[in-house]
């Protein structure tokens, strides 16, 4: 710990703890949908979210074989609207974890531009 830290304060330098792509400072998430193979939930996901991991530089987490997903709420008042806004994909062979924050909701006026999010339950 740098001697500028307090020794009571946890070291936040990161802003990421271990494992996770993004944490925020006081750790809202709140678990919508388990880890589970993207495979067996690929016919839910957007094609732009499959595009995501599809252009990754990273050949490992290009596959769909090689990833997990699991979807939060980013708070409570995102879980009071019912649909999750923060996918994580984990890369079972590098270990890293890639987050898709989703923003906004369906367009106002073009009802062909639709903010799919996906859902799941696992049995």
């Amino acid at each position: 710990m740098s001697e500028s830290m307090p020794a009571d304060l946890p070291n936040r330098g990161s802003n990421a703890p271990h494992g996770l792509a993004w944490e925020p400072l006081d750790s809202e998430h709140i678990l919508a949908c388990e880890r589970t193979s993207v495979v067996s939930v690929f016919h839910l996901l957007p094609d732009r979210y499959v595009a995501g991991f599809q252009n990754h530089p990273s050949p490992c987490c290009k596959e769909a074989t090689n990833l997990d997903i699991e979807a939060w709420w980013t708070n409570a008042a995102e879980k009071a609207k019912g649909i999750p806004d923060l996918y994580k994909f984990h890369c079972n062979e590098c270990g890293v974890c890639h987050a898709r924050l989703c923003v906004g909701g369906n367009h106002p006026t073009d009802p062909t531009k639709l903010d799919l999010r996906p859902f799941w339950e696992v049995r």
